[in-house]
């Protein structure tokens, strides 16, 4: 990922995904993390995360299973905005440590 002034942000893997269920699907990424955390939702489809949006080391979790923690907008367009400052500024602070 080129980011806008010239650094490069290096991933093993992006993963998007969209969908409008409630609860993730049994066979689904966000279910096996899930059962491979320990960690649950609330009956309602939303997962509990840190302050950078993870819900497990380098796993960050945006949309409407974010709503915990960016409120009932996440699922929208000013959830994704909110959730794409988040992540911009977890990118530049792991850029940062590194140099």
């Amino acid at each position: 990922l080129r980011l806008a002034d010239g650094r490069v942000l290096a991933a093993e893997r992006v993963i998007l995904a969209t969908g409008f269920e409630s609860e993730p699907g049994v066979d689904s990424l966000l279910a096996q993390v899930l059962a491979d955390t320990g960690a649950q939702t609330d009956g309602q489809g939303h997962v509990p995360l840190d302050a950078d949006l993870q819900i497990t080391a380098g796993l960050h979790v945006v949309g409407r299973a974010a709503s915990l923690s960016l409120g009932p907008m996440a699922g929208n367009i000013m959830g994704a905005r909110w959730a794409g400052e988040c992540l911009a500024a977890v990118a530049r602070n792991e850029l940062a440590e590194r140099v």
